[in-house]
């Protein structure tokens, strides 16, 4: 799929200008404060910065998935099974947004994750 036939290159691509690493439930810049562009493959230009993390945000992150892990061990089957579903309802409420992200980072086509099923095994 070309520029001309892709529905995507006439839509604003969906990337905030910047994005930092996610760690601990907030949004941290990287530590040595270096970014690098996120060039999209369906006009080759940048469309965002992304954090380039190096292994001091790696610990961070290590650290903050440690500190988690005792209570989401203590959450029951049933609710993780919740918020894992919450989840994925939310990714099927902008499943276009999300395909036409792919398509501008990935050069994915569009119609092909617009009409991906999100969730084969839950029921409905």
């Amino acid at each position: 799929m070309d520029m001309q036939t892709n529905p995507a290159t006439s839509m604003a691509a969906p990337f905030a200008e910047r994005y930092d690493n996610f760690i601990g439930g907030k949004w941290v810049a990287p530590k040595d404060g270096r970014y690098f562009d996120n060039i999209s493959s369906v006009t080759g230009k940048p469309v965002g910065k992304i954090a380039r993390s190096q292994a001091a945000d790696v610990e961070a992150a290590l650290d903050a998935a440690h500190a988690a892990k005792q209570s989401w061990g203590r959450t029951s089957a049933g609710e993780r099974a919740q918020i894992l579903n919450r989840i994925a309802d939310r990714m099927e409420e902008n499943l276009e947004k999300l395909a036409i992200a792919e398509t501008w980072d990935n050069g994915i086509d569009w119609l092909d994750h617009h009409q991906l099923p999100l969730d084969r095994t839950r029921p409905r």
